[in-house]
């Protein structure tokens, strides 16, 4: 039994955040002083690649 055909709150993205870094260490360096780190919350850097 299902509570409903809707996402259960754990499998919705939160959002996202575009930083602008010279390379990935900078990026994963910016990312580990969000605040929400602190308190759990997860974070993942990934690279853009431009066209």
């Amino acid at each position: 039994m299902t509570d409903g055909p809707y996402l259960e709150i754990k499998e919705v993205v939160g959002g996202f955040i575009h930083i602008v870094a010279n390379d990935i260490d900078e990026a994963v360096a910016v990312a580990g002083g969000w605040p929400g780190i602190r308190v759990g919350d997860k974070i993942e850097v990934r690279p853009v690649m431009e066209r």
